[in-house]
């Protein structure tokens, strides 16, 4: 059995060692969820930036979709009339092919707009989960609370002061010897007078 002083030292010896220890290892914790929390946002601004190109180059392409066939309606316009003007056809007919044409390429410009909201809508709805689940591993990564140095004193302090206790018992002078206890409220017998 070793000595008080010795059981002293090796408690506040051993709450030094824990401490530093705990503490270490929060820090290396929180360093490796910095490091992965950095790759998921460089993952997520990249994924976000794709989507962002992949919108615009479907906005491109669904106005380019249009021109050719606001062109084309043009162009199949004014071929229906010109072969109709040389046949010497004119009047309602010629009104009525050419709202006809119009009416189609109409029907063709509303297909490409709903599709157009749809797919764009579809992207954005993807952005937004991406974005969500980058957020949502970010937020779940560990995080360690640095400890304080209190806990590991103060217990160390405990077993130090059990240890003198169990060692140096009190002396029989003192007025902690004498010291009787009223424990009668423990059978439930009660004397409030």
């Amino acid at each position: 059995m070793c000595t008080p002083e010795a059981y002293a030292v090796m408690q506040v010896g051993q709450a030094i060692s824990q401490y530093s220890s705990d503490k270490s290892q929060a820090k290396a914790i929180n360093a490796n969820s910095a490091k992965k929390a950095e790759s998921l946002r460089n993952s997520a601004i990249w994924d976000d930036n794709s989507q962002i190109r992949d919108k615009e180059v479907k906005k491109q392409q669904f106005a380019s979709k249009k021109l050719q066939v606001a062109n084309r309606a043009k162009e199949v316009e004014g071929m229906a009339m010109l072969k109709l003007s040389e046949k010497g056809v004119g009047g309602n007919l010629i009104s009525r092919l050419v709202g006809q044409i119009k009416r189609e390429a109409g029907n063709t410009f509303s297909t490409l707009d709903l599709n157009y909201e749809n797919t764009i809508r579809g992207i954005e709805t993807n952005r937004i989960a991406t974005n969500k689940k980058y957020e949502n591993e970010i937020l779940g990564l560990p995080r360690a609370y640095i400890p304080s140095f209190a806990p590991y004193a103060l217990n160390a302090g405990l077993n130090i002061s059990a240890m003198y206790l169990s060692q140096k018992p009190p002396s029989s002078g003192s007025p902690q010897s004498n010291w009787n206890p009223d424990t009668s409220w423990m059978n439930g017998s009660f004397n409030l007078s």
